[in-house]
């Protein structure tokens, strides 16, 4: 995982800042503090950016919480998928589930991949 320190360099021109884990094959994910610094070093950059610059992600509509900082939560999005969401595939009730949803983007105000 990278850390807060090898991030840094990184994010003064950045304009998103994806994390993903755990990492395949290996399932290695950040710890609690590895993600506290890095929560930190975003909110510290986006302070930094003020007004003259676009913060991280500026922008995008966020549909849960952030538990490690709540502060995070404008800047934080959360992506998920169905193709491997138990297992090697996605269960029959998971496939149902989205077609449906796909069925029904308008009502849902979806935006479907």
């Amino acid at each position: 995982m990278p850390t807060a320190e090898e991030l840094a360099p990184h994010l003064e021109h950045a304009v998103l800042l994806a994390l993903c884990w755990p990492i395949n094959p290996t399932g290695t994910t950040c710890s609690k503090d590895g993600l506290t610094e890095i929560c930190d070093l975003v909110l510290a950059e986006n302070e930094d950016r003020g007004t003259t610059r676009k913060p991280l992600a500026d922008g995008i509509d966020h549909v849960h919480p952030v538990s490690v900082r709540a502060a995070m939560k404008p800047y934080t999005v959360y992506i998920d998928g169905i193709s491997k969401l138990v297992g090697a595939w996605a269960p029959r009730a998971v496939q149902v589930a989205t077609a449906a949803m796909l069925d029904n983007t308008d009502e849902l105000g979806c935006i479907p991949c």
